[in-house]
């Protein structure tokens, strides 16, 4: 025991045990409880930010299946109807949206995996 927890346990800030942590150089790498069977038991708050994530990155692949199928109907700020005669202009706006919204849903992804996997508290 070391100050009435197991050495290695991590009491958090608020003084509640909050599993056991892996150590590394630079401090805590992971606050996951492991469960008997050797499954990762994820906190309240991690399942909720993981059904929030994932709710967002289906809304996300939506969006930009819609706006790959058209993209003058999200075209709120008159962006493509004003470059409507330089179609390069109107191409680069495209990919650039494009590649916003696959950059955000990638994002997402990589926030689920840290979620999912323990490394990463909300």
């Amino acid at each position: 025991m070391c100050g009435g927890h197991a050495c290695g346990d991590y009491i958090g800030p608020l003084g509640r045990d909050v599993g056991l942590v892996l150590i590394g150089l630079r401090g805590p790498s992971s606050v996951a409880k492991v469960g008997s069977e050797g499954e990762i038991l994820l906190s309240t708050a991690a399942q909720r930010a993981i059904r929030s994530t994932e709710a967002r990155l289906v809304e996300h692949e939506a969006k930009l299946a819609a706006y790959r199928e058209n993209p003058f109907a999200f075209d709120n700020r008159g962006d493509l109807v004003r470059n409507a005669g330089r179609p390069e202009v109107q191409q680069r706006i495209v990919q650039g949206r494009i590649r916003h919204l696959e950059n955000e849903i990638q994002n997402f992804k990589d926030q689920l995996e840290g979620l999912r996997s323990g490394k990463v508290e909300p």
